[in-house]
């Protein structure tokens, strides 16, 4: 039960995340949104039974819809209110993360102060990453599997036992890249029960040889680490298995959400995706030291760290040193851990402290004054977003696409389009030679015979080929390209359609009226050797 002295704290630290919530959630569309909300129309469209094929690229290819219900949730609700209402959608999605944050740090360490502190700052440190993308379901998902795993083995209720298969089946078909990350959740637990288990290996050696007596241990301290066995572990090994299984109830194949992430993985368009590089020491280096510092309290306190919160750590800090996306992640899991230590030491040199502060965030107005400062914190961290448009001419191409539509046969033209706004020319309905769905253009994804020798990789000529000016001409001529845009951001791309007038001409922008500062897009014809100007 809640402690009725402790609820103003907790209402008041709520309403701190709702504000930061609203203060550091994208406003700006990500270009993946784009083609997230084209998906979702053509599903309410045309159903979930054939989710094998892709409807938008001009080079017909077979396509798995690897988060179809996000998609088909974004497109319900971008056919409210437009952009805002995917807005107020991201908005919502970074308040609840926020709060479950903060629903963990409290179950793990009693402390609505503290949790409540770091909650806030952990949103603020991973605001990068708030935007409408199937991520901040994940997210949030993950936190709620923790919870669930959690209470289940400390209280052993069955109710969280039932809600870890559900929020596998939510989440496969939610965001299936990340399905797999939720069953790496589970083996701090188990390796906590397998550390318990081979030492009591070990001392019933040790007893036998001495000729001891052998008596079973559940708890282990070693200097300032701890283990503890649970009773519940096999129960949970279960539980684990009756989840993924979970991932033959998609409507995207049934081997699909086994072996998505491994394509993804082995693919060439990890080498060229910033998210799936590995991340920057520099980027990071600071929660190293904050982990190692707080270690290193520890060594000097009488606080013992648990054996599973360093497996965690060291799990997640592995996995976002493999690739900078798990960097959000990283700080989402491990705020908890750092509330559940720090929580451990104030209580050892500061509790009198802690009881005093509570009384004073339960006077009457201290709240009021709390959520007075937060509101002009977060004001002055939302004030850019007054003039920040949902679209940006600068990174799509608004009125490039608006002539395209005006002037060109353009749902039956092969068109060339770079990577970063293929989504944008989507969502407008013209036809792509390849957009953000990067895996779609790998071979490891659109081979029909299963081989990957037998698939496209689209994503290797246009990205690593073509966009860094690699024989232009004659991966325009292998796809058959008959027209092309290209922003003026590849300069050498550019420069090289600007002056061979041979095989191309810019059809757009000619008029005055249409070259603008912010309209950095231009459409070319192109003409083969064959063909006459």
């Amino acid at each position: 039960m809640m402690k009725i002295s402790n609820k103003k704290i907790i209402i008041t630290a709520i309403i701190c995340i709702i504000l930061i919530s609203i203060a550091i959630a994208q406003k700006q569309v990500s270009t993946d949104t784009f083609y997230t909300i084209k998906i979702g129309e053509y599903i309410n469209e045309n159903g979930i039974w054939n989710l094998t094929e892709d409807p938008f690229s001009w080079i017909e290819l077979p396509y798995t819809f690897p988060h179809w219900l996000y998609d088909f949730m974004m497109y319900q609700i971008y056919s409210i209110a437009g952009w805002t209402s995917i807005y107020i959608s991201t908005i919502l999605f970074t308040a609840i993360l926020g709060i479950l944050i903060f629903i963990l740090s409290y179950k793990k360490s009693k402390n609505e102060i503290l949790s409540g502190i770091l909650s806030v700052l952990a949103l603020y440190l991973i605001r990068a990453f708030c935007v409408a993308r199937a991520q901040m379901i994940s997210y949030a998902i993950f936190v709620l599997v923790i919870l669930c795993i959690e209470e289940f083995l400390e209280k052993k209720k069955c109710i969280y036992a039932v809600f870890l298969p559900i929020l596998s089946l939510i989440l496969v078909n939610i965001h299936m890249g990340t399905w797999p990350f939720m069953f790496i959740l589970f083996l701090p637990y188990f390796a906590e029960n397998l550390s318990v288990k081979l030492l009591n290996i070990v001392n019933k050696f040790k007893s036998n040889k001495e000729y001891k007596k052998y008596i079973e241990k559940k708890e282990y301290d070693f200097y300032k680490i701890k283990l503890k066995k649970n009773e519940n572990i096999i129960k949970l090994l279960i539980i684990m298995i009756i989840s993924m299984s979970m991932g033959i109830l998609t409507p995207t194949g049934i081997s699909t959400p086994y072996t998505y992430l491994y394509k993804a993985m082995s693919g060439t368009t990890t080498d060229s995706i910033i998210e799936y590089t590995p991340a920057n020491i520099e980027s990071i280096y600071q929660n190293i030291i904050v982990f190692f510092g707080i270690a290193l309290i520890s060594f000097f306190t009488p606080v013992k760290l648990k054996i599973k919160n360093i497996f965690f750590y060291c799990g997640l800090m592995s996995m976002t040193l493999a690739q900078a996306r798990h960097y959000s992640l990283f700080i989402i899991l491990v705020t908890p851990i750092y509330v559940e230590i720090l929580n451990e030491i104030l209580n050892i040199y500061f509790k009198e402290n802690l009881n005093i502060s509570r009384k004073i965030i339960n006077m009457v107005y201290t709240p009021i004054f709390i959520v007075m400062i937060m509101i002009m914190v977060s004001y002055k961290i939302y004030k850019p977003k007054l003039i920040t448009k949902y679209i940006s001419g600068r990174i799509v191409p608004i009125e490039a696409t608006i002539w395209i539509k005006e002037n060109l046969d353009y749902k039956n033209i092969k068109l060339f389009n770079e990577y970063n706004y293929g989504s944008y020319l989507l969502f407008n309905d013209i036809p792509v030679m390849i957009d953000n769905r990067a895996e779609l253009y790998s071979p490891e994804f659109n081979t029909k015979t299963g081989k990957v020798e037998d698939g496209k990789n689209i994503f290797e000529d246009v990205v690593n080929k073509i966009e860094k000016n690699i024989d232009v001409y004659e991966y325009f001529k292998k796809y058959g390209v008959e027209y092309a845009i290209l922003g003026r951001a590849n300069w050498e791309f550019y420069n090289e359609l600007e002056t061979d007038k041979k095989h191309y001409e810019k059809i757009y922008p000619l008029e005055e009226k249409d070259i603008k500062q912010n309209n950095t897009f231009s459409v070319y014809k192109i003409y083969y050797d064959s063909e006459e100007k």
